[in-house]
């Protein structure tokens, strides 16, 4: 007899189960976390077989299997389910076949889901198969049958109780269910005493006022709970103590966070027992803010009666090995609350990380606690321990009432026990566990019972039993036992169940502790997932109303929806009927449910019509539903200003701007209930409370990310939403008066997903994200401060620049955030620079990290967000030490080195030199006040900074310090931060801080020098912080906020100022900015020279400076005056350490001499100065300027000392007065000879207002933005200023060059314009020559010395021989997707260069399929071929160790088995490869696990019959697959295995077999009525195949078969 299941799947869809009878699937398991153990401690996946006959089923020759392909894949041995009973098979791979002992298969299962089956003897039928998968399981979730069950005797059920004394008493009859026990004592079960659990009971205890000290919180927790003091109690069971509220962290990262929302004046305590392994003296201690104690014993071993931050207290005894009790106290007051309760063998007198651990954190190395659980839930309802004082066993009967006998299909006896029971049911000797054979009323167990023994339910099938019912009373008689008298633990508690299977009801879910491995299943979690919800239309930005409709495949079920931002539910919401209608902005969140089933999550669409946010709450009046108040001091602010939106200059506002600056960006919506944010119907709103920290302040919300419409996507994209959590961020912007705050958002389990997997920051940025944050202009804006320097461009350009210095940091991105559908202004997006943000930009695992900040909220003391100091107090003594003593030995120390600076040593790294100094020379340039020293703290205490470091498994890096809250930067151009500052905090490790670790440094000569090369390297040339990067960085930053600006104008302009803020005020905060920028870098390097981080020594210039060049290229190098130049053959630094010429370096001999390419006040300049546009081509030396006026410079007007005077223009005569052009345009052009000997170029500008400088089209100088329209006004009046600057030789070309210059007015009414210029050279001549040679990457460096001083090093970097890559330059040559059994992870993928260039594969990467990119310095020669393989040890494992491997796919990634995209990119960006593989036919067939694999042999990647099976078995990876035509062979005999084809009339198949390499030749088969035209029409490929020796049979198919006589043939061409 068969029946059908049918199975709820992933999304709601059915799948047919066909099953038998008996035996069958009764459960299975796919994510066992904790609900049962195997023999060895693991907790494998497991399937549970059940035989529901009156009969008993033989499973020897039975079959389990995962996979449809193969059912014979696991056998059972020799083993006999009894009727009614239930076998545990461990799905756990281990293959243990052993009868009588737990069996294991040799496959695990998939949580996502899989086939799985029950196959008859023979393994040719399926008697039972969840196909094609089963669904998909949460951790702990059993999904299985359903059956008709009844508990006869459940969990607490009340039954009596007696301790035997004697033989006799009580009397042997006891176990019958006629014997009087009346006058036995009765209460719930289970019956015992001393059971415990792994973890400790923690008890947090709220007082109903304030906490004076230690003996106060004693005497709370000594308090009734419902004493009127106690505002509130919460009591668990933890696994240890780390628990953080708000404020500093203690020693330990990866908090608990508070079990409530009560965060001041409350007790925690934590007891249990703590197992000593080993007798001696231990210390204990407690980290917390505030006090408390710790007794072990009973013993008070330390006592902290104060009020603090984070502190140690520490406390030592003797202990022997075992178990002892303890008791930890921690009382809070005000103001900051965390607890670390930790332990180590030995006496400490301070905290040792090395030695302490969590106490319960067994994991980490923890000292193991158990506890009584607490409360009706514990396992013991009646404690025994007075009753068995010096007793053995005591007898219990359960009472229970049914209808017998019964029939159902079996019924199942649950027992939790310590140790040993003899079971009666209703008299009848039904079970005997662990006892002797002949119990007598005082024996003893035979075998202790651990407690993970005894917590876990035994099952005894008592089925054969269901006779031995009666109608109504019956009973079920145990006699429990101990192992002996002293024994200090004792159970009995049972439950009875029986249970038909229901094969009519569809299987289910047990899930929430419901599964029952081993025993009848009960009560479901849940009937299946409902389908999720689908919205007709995607969340995007309309123009036109629309309807939307919103369905969920599972049928009846229930649709609640809501446009408010509330969250739909059972009871909130209105039911679905029909289409909705949208025609505003609307967010719509949907929910679908039915009884029974798992309902889905909030589905949330938020659809954005920019023409009804311009309007949104124009009166400042709330949107319906919103506060008018925020229920506390925080002010709030609504709408957009018409002021702004109905401006009529579209350079400041109007409705079109407005709307366009809107979808200029990316828009994230954020959704939640209006009471998570403000305070309504007595919630607590996080934007109400601005000031709140912590976990208790994090309210779920919807995240929302929306691109702007392009071309594809007219009304832009939805890229996704996710649920997580939101808290606000911020420090001093919390303020209540601030009306636009920052958030964080976090992405948990128990909102959803675990992480956002996004590509927020594009591929160069992490992929995924455990949180993120949503910053927004702060104490430099608008909203808050009525600041007019709000730019949203400083703390971002220093992000920025971080990273373009080459170091980790957090990326950034613009957008427009929305709060339940109303604008809530620009943003921007920042990585938090925490464990996780470590663990995906620097590698291991965030819990391997120690991430160390300055704590705001703890007097700025140095705290760990996560790990713990201990790595950091060791990097402070040390530079201690090297402050007291700064001898080499001790600074390279701290770098894991030996004095040498060479040689690896044992000890720690602790230190990256070039990572610090990078970062507070970013610190310096930007002038930023309140970064690791902050000027509002008094210059002793930082305040903003991050540092990370890999605590497990280091690869010998120090700490790593990150840009954060940059935004008190680029604000003076004369300041000065290189300190030093010296105060008392200096020698305080709780105010320890990047520049005091710095100032603790520069004592030593090598740390100086490093701070000199560092400089060099980002100061000069092509240095990301010279005025010309910084420029360019800022540009770009500032074009998109422009474009985006003045929609934040609209929304919060108006603010704080009766007149708003607009853009023009932006534009002249970004122009200040920009007169910074140009005017820092000698200004900084002034003060780096005073501080001597900096030589006075010029370093040499080296000319060309970095990039490709052809091998033979001379590299000049500008020596400075007085000083000699050294450098190595080898391209090493020619200085020792300790100051000395490095053995084998040279001298580079050199003079130099001046030249002039344009003088000052020059004739022959070109001038264009009409206000109209010329072009953005009047740069390039190829724009035609013949048609220009020509004069001598100074050119200009209004000063009266011009050589040639510029015509002035009115650009709108219509206007009262003169409204002069915004724009003047220069050209000059000039040569240069022998170009590559100018080693430097010295640039003197003249202007009036602002100016660019462009030489051979490319920017050289300028502080105007970049690309300024012809029509630009500055609005920042600068009189006749004149700036020189060094430029770089690389833009020069051999003969004649042309500088153009574009000079604009501040305004229309300006009074004056001037433009004058100069520009020289510097030209070499040396006697010792140095020349590129090779091909790749070669570095040069150069140092000039001056009797012992020496200057900065001058390094340039190569590509020699090689250029970069460009479409059509690679192919894919082979891949091999799907290697055969057992080598499916040997995947490769093989590139060639098909160019006739070397090519530099530097920063290249695959961006869809798999995870790859390439190192720098990674080439590939003309011809040559790179392999990428997904395994290394599998890879070789197959095909030796011969192939060269150039790269592994990384984070995991593999070939699809099915096909994928395939997209590799430059290093700019530009797509070098993008195609699509397939496996279906006619993509060949016998890549696909029969042994070969793909090899490219055409030129079109995406067709699959460009492709081919290889020759080689298993593919030819690093090596051509293909064979050239020996000399003097015939054609045919190079193409065919066999010459002749071969023809069957009947089915049209024309075949012929090839040589499989021969890619030289092409096939074609071709037909012909009458011999005199052939033609390969009417011809369709339909097959290969593959033979052993290299050859495969190609067939095609002639459809139609012509009428009468035709001829075939197959032609081979070259």
């Amino acid at each position: 007899m068969y029946l059908k299941w049918l199975v709820p799947c992933i999304a709601g869809v059915l799948v047919a189960v066909e099953a038998p009878a008996a035996p069958v699937i009764s459960e299975f398991m796919a994510d066992n976390q904790s609900t049962l153990a195997d023999e060895d401690g693991a907790y494998s996946d497991w399937i549970e077989i059940h035989n529901p006959d009156a009969s008993p089923v033989a499973l020897d020759g039975w079959y389990l299997t995962d996979k449809s392909g193969n059912l014979t894949q696991w056998q059972f041995p020799a083993v006999t389910l009894e009727p009614g009973e239930f076998l545990v098979v461990w799905a756990s791979g281990k293959n243990r076949r052993v009868p009588g002992a737990p069996l294991h298969t040799n496959f695990s299962l998939a949580k996502d889901g899989e086939f799985l089956a029950l196959v008859r003897p023979g393994g040719t039928i399926t008697e039972q198969s969840f196909a094609p998968k089963f669904p998909a399981q949460l951790a702990d979730e059993a999904f299985g049958a359903r059956f008709q069950s009844t508990t006869l005797i459940a969990q607490g059920a009340t039954g009596k109780y007696r301790v035997p004394v004697s033989s006799t008493n009580p009397p042997a009859t006891w176990n019958l269910t006629s014997f009087n026990d009346s006058s036995w004592t009765g209460g719930p079960s289970g019956y015992g005493f001393g059971i415990t659990v792994p973890g400790m009971t923690v008890r947090k205890v709220s007082k109903n006022g304030g906490i004076s000290g230690l003996n106060d919180a004693l005497n709370l927790i000594s308090l009734p709970e419902n004493d009127p003091s106690i505002l509130k109690t919460t009591t668990y069971i933890a696994e240890k103590l780390n628990i953080l509220g708000e404020g500093a962290d203690g020693r330990f990262g990866f908090n608990d966070t508070l079990p409530d929302e009560l965060i001041d004046n409350y007790t925690i305590v934590a007891t249990g027992n703590v197992t000593i392994p080993t007798a001696g003296a231990y210390t204990f201690g407690l980290n917390s803010d505030d006090g408390g104690r710790i007794l072990i014993d009973g013993v008070e071993i330390m006592r902290d009666d104060s009020f603090h931050g984070p502190e140690d207290h520490l406390g030592t005894v003797t202990l022997s090995a075992g178990q002892h009790t303890f008791q930890a106290v921690m009382f809070e007051g005000y103001v900051g609350d965390c607890v670390e309760f930790f332990a180590a063998q030995g006496t400490y007198g301070s905290f040792d990380s090395a030695a302490f651990r969590l106490v319960g954190d067994v994991a980490n190395g923890g000292l193991a606690v158990t506890t009584t659980p607490p409360g009706a839930g514990s396992v013991v309802g009646t404690d025994l321990a007075s009753a068995m004082s010096g007793r053995a066993g005591a007898y219990v009967r359960m009472p229970f009432n049914t209808t017998g006998p019964s029939s159902a299909g079996a019924m199942s006896l649950l027992l939790r026990y310590n140790d040993g029971v003899n079971v009666w049911l209703n008299g009848n000797a039904v079970a005997s566990i662990n006892t002797p054979a002949s119990p007598a009323w005082n024996s003893a167990a035979t075998t202790a019972r651990t407690n993970p023994q005894t917590l876990a339910r035994q099952a005894v099938n008592l089925t054969s039993w269901q006779s031995a019912l009666v109608n109504g009373a019956n009973s079920l008689a145990i006699h429990g036992m101990r192992t002996s008298t002293s024994d200090t633990s004792f159970l009995v508690l049972p439950e009875l169940v029986i249970g038909t299977l229901d094969t009519g009801l569809a299987p289910a879910f047990y899930g929430n502790g419901l599964a029952t491995p081993g025993w009848i299943n009960g009560a479901t979690s849940s009937l299946g997932d409902v389908a999720d919800t689908v919205f007709s239309v995607k969340r995007g930005i309309f123009t036109a109303p629309f309807n939307v409709e919103i369905t969920s495949a599972t049928p009846d079920a229930e649709i609640r929806y809501t446009t408010d931002g509330s969250t739909p539910s059972e009871t909130n919401g209105s039911v679905y009927s029909g289409p909705i209608t949208v025609s505003s902005t609307t967010v719509l969140r949907a929910r679908a449910l039915l009884a029974g089933w798992r309902s889905t999550d909030v589905d949330t669409q938020t659809y954005l019509f920019p023409d009804d946010v311009i309007t949104q709450s124009a009166d400042g009046s709330p949107a319906p539903g919103w506060p008018s108040t925020s229920g506390t001091a925080q002010v709030l602010d609504y709408g957009m200003d018409p002021d702004v939106v109905n401006h009529p200059d579209p350079q400041v506002g109007g409705a079109q701007t407005v709307k366009a600056a809107l979808l200029s960006l990316p828009s994230v919506s954020l959704t939640t209930d209006l009471p998570n944010l403000f305070d309504m119907n007595g919630s607590n709103g996080i934007y109400s409370h601005p000031y709140e920290r912590g976990f208790f302040w994090e309210r779920p919300v919807s995240m929302e990310w929306i691109s702007p419409p392009d071309a594809t996507h007219p009304n832009g994209n939805g890229e996704f939403q996710i649920n997580g959590g939101v808290r606000l961020r911020g420090g001093f912007s919390r303020s209540e008066d601030n009306p636009k705050h920052a958030f964080r958002l976090f992405f948990r389990e128990e909102y959803g997903d675990t992480k956002l997997r996004y590509p927020l920051f594009g591929r160069s940025g992490a992929q995924e994200f455990d949180k993120i944050d949503l910053r927004t202009s702060q104490n430099y804006s608008w909203s808050f401060q009525n600041d007019d320097r709000n730019t949203f461009l400083r703390e971002e350009a220093c992000r920025q620049a971080m990273l373009d210095m080459g170091q980790p940091g957090s990326h950034l991105r613009y957008v427009h955030l929305y709060l339940n559908g109303r604008y809530w202004g620009l943003y921007n997006l920042d990585e938090r620079t925490e464990a996780a943000f470590s663990e995906s930009y620097l590698g291991g695992n965030k819990e391997d990290y120690d991430v160390i900040k300055a704590q705001q909220e703890a007097d700025y003391t140095v705290g760990p967000t996560d790990g713990d100091l201990a790595a950091w107090q060791d990097l402070w003594n040390k530079s201690k030490a090297h402050r007291a003593s700064p001898t080499n030995a001790n600074y390279f120390l701290m770098m894991g080195l030996a004095a040498d600076g060479v040689t690896p040593t044992a000890d720690p790294v602790l230190l990256d030199p070039d990572n610090l100094i990078d970062y507070l020379l970013l610190t310096i340039w930007s002038g930023n006040l309140d970064g690791c020293v902050s000027a509002f703290l008094g210059e002793q205490r930082g305040n903003n900074w991050f540092g990370s470091r890999m605590r497990i498994a280091n690869p010998r890096q120090g700490f790593r310090f990150f840009v954060h809250d940059f935004e008190h930067s680029l604000l003076n151009v004369w300041e000065d931060r290189t300190g030093p500052f010296s105060n008392a905090a200096e020698s305080q490790f709780v105010y320890s801080n990047p520049m005091f670790l710095h100032q603790d440094l520069t004592g030593n000569l090598e740390y100086r020098m490093r701070w000199a090369d560092r400089i060099h390297h980002h100061m000069f040339g092509p240095g990301k912080l010279t005025a010309a990067a910084w420029m360019a960085r800022v540009q770009a930053l500032a074009t998109q906020v422009d474009a985006a600006i003045a929609a934040e104008s609209a929304r919060w302009g108006d603010a704080k100022n009766a007149t708003p803020y607009t853009r023009l005020h932006w534009l002249q905060a970004r122009d200040n900015l920009y007169s910074y920028l140009t005017a820092r870098n000698p200004v900084v390097l002034d003060q780096l020279r005073a501080d001597s981080l900096y030589p006075n020594l010029d370093a040499p210039v080296l000319n060309p400076d970095d990039g490709y060049r052809a091998a033979g290229t001379q590299i000049f190098v500008q020596g400075p005056a007085g000083g000699t130049v050294y450098f190595m053959a080898d391209g090493s630094d020619p200085r020792l350490v300790g100051g000395g010429i490095k053995p084998g370096a040279q001298v580079y001999s050199t003079t130099t001499s001046n030249e002039t390419l344009i003088p000052w006040s020059s004739g022959s300049w070109r001038y264009f100065a009409n206000g109209t546009n010329p072009s953005s081509a009047w740069r390039e030396p190829a724009f035609n300027d013949t048609s220009w006026p020509a004069g001598s410079a100074e050119l200009g007007y209004g000063d009266g000392d011009e050589a040639t005077t510029v015509p002035i223009v009115d650009v709108n005569p219509g206007t009262p007065g003169v409204q002069k052009a915004a724009t003047c345009y220069f050209r000059r052009s000039f040569n240069a000879t022998n170009h590559a000997a100018l080693t430097g170029l010295s640039l003197t500008v003249e202007y009036d207002d602002a100016y660019a400088v462009y030489l051979n089209g490319t920017r050289i100088a300028g502080n105007l933005p970049q690309d300024p329209a012809h029509d630009y006004y500055t609005g920042n009046a600068i009189d006749d200023a004149t700036e020189t600057l060094s430029i770089p030789s690389s833009h020069l070309v051999e003969g004649q060059n042309v500088i153009a210059v574009e000079i604009h007015q501040a305004f229309d009414s300006s009074s004056d314009i001037s433009m004058n210029l100069s520009l020289t050279a510097t030209r070499v001549n040396t006697s010792t020559p140095v020349y590129l040679t090779g091909t790749g990457p070669q570095t040069l460096q150069f140092r000039a010395r001056s009797g012992s001083n020496w200057s900065a090093l001058a390094e340039s970097v190569y590509q020699v021989g090689t250029v970069p890559p460009s479409s059509g330059s690679l192919v894919v040559s082979e891949i091999s997707y799907h290697p055969p059994d057992p080598h499916g992870d040997a995947e490769f993928l093989e590139l060639q260069n098909v160019s006739g260039d070397a090519l530099d594969l530097s920063g290249a990467a695959f961006t869809e399929g798999i995870d790859l990119t390439f190192a720098p310095g990674t080439t590939l020669a003309p011809g040559g071929r790179l392999l990428l393989v997904q395994d290394v040890s599998a890879f070789a494992a197959l095909h030796g160790p011969g192939p060269a491997i150039a790269g592994v796919f990384a984070n995991g990634t593999a070939l699809s088995n099915s096909g994928e995209r395939l997209r590799l990119e430059a290093a700019d960006g530009s797509t070098l490869l993008d195609f699509t593989y397939g496996t279906v036919f006619p993509w060949p067939a016998a890549a696909d696990g029969l042994g070969r694999s793909l090899v490219f042999a055409g030129s079109d990647p995406a067709n699959p019959l460009h492709w081919r099976p290889s020759a080689a078995p298993n593919g030819n990876p690093g090596t051509t697959d293909s064979f050239p035509r020996a000399p003097g062979q015939g054609l045919l005999d190079y193409a065919l295995a066999e010459t002749a084809p071969s023809f069957d009339p009947v089915t049209g198949l024309l075949s012929i077999k090839r040589r499989l390499g021969a890619d030289a030749a092409s096939i074609t088969p071709e037909w012909t009525s009458n011999l005199a035209g052939w033609s390969p029409d009417s011809f369709t490929f339909v097959s290969e195949t593959v033979d052993a020796f290299g050859n495969s049979v190609l067939s095609w198919k002639l459809e139609p078969l012509p009428p009468g006589r035709a001829f075939l043939r197959v032609r081979v061409t070259d």
